[in-house]
This record gives structure tokens, C-alpha cells and sequence, in this order.
């Protein structure tokens, strides 16, 4: 699991719960594998008129920068995108 000093969660425009950033959590744990590589995420969520905006911002131990940015109308249907997306390009590196 990657320690969760090591992600921040901001919201704009929308007070992230405590609930939510716990969900974040758990998704997280499909990136556990991975969490050598991972020295800090930083998961920006933003609520629009309709649709919310999840920008994940991950920084790895070797200076690279991953950014994934997924707009939906459900913030949790939002976030599995994000996380799935992100696991996605962490095989292929």
C-alpha cells in the first residue's frame, strides 16, 4: 500500500469527506504493487457545473510525472476510471 502521507487529495469547489478520501484509499491499494516506484500522488478533484473534473498527479522515484485527467458525472464512477487508467500506464512502465 502506498502510505498515505505520501497522497494529497485536494478539492476545488467541493469538500472532500472523509468518506471519499477513504474510498481513494482503497482504490489506491490496485497500485500496491507498484508503490516502490511511487515517492508521491497528488489527486485534485473538481466539481463543475454537472460533471466532476479527477486530475491525478503521480511522481516517481526516477523524476517522471504521470498525469491522468477523467471528467464524469459520478465522482466515484470518476475516480475508478482514474485509478484503472493509472494502473494501466504503471504495467507498461
Amino acid at each position: 500500500m502506498i502510505p498515505t502521507e505520501n497522497i494529497k487529495v485536494v478539492g476545488r469547489n467541493i469538500d472532500v469527506s472523509t468518506e471519499v478520501k477513504e474510498f481513494i484509499y482503497e482504490k489506491l491499494d490496485k497500485l500496491s504493487r507498484y508503490h516502490q516506484k511511487i515517492s508521491s500522488l497528488e489527486i485534485t478533484i473538481e466539481k463543475e457545473k454537472i460533471d466532476y473534473l479527477i486530475n491525478i498527479l503521480l511522481h516517481t522515484y526516477n523524476k517522471k510525472i504521470i498525469k491522468i485527467s477523467v471528467k464524469d458525472k459520478s465522482l466515484h464512477s470518476g475516480i475508478d476510471v482514474a485509478v484503472d487508467k493509472l494502473k494501466d500506464i504503471m504495467v507498461k512502465h
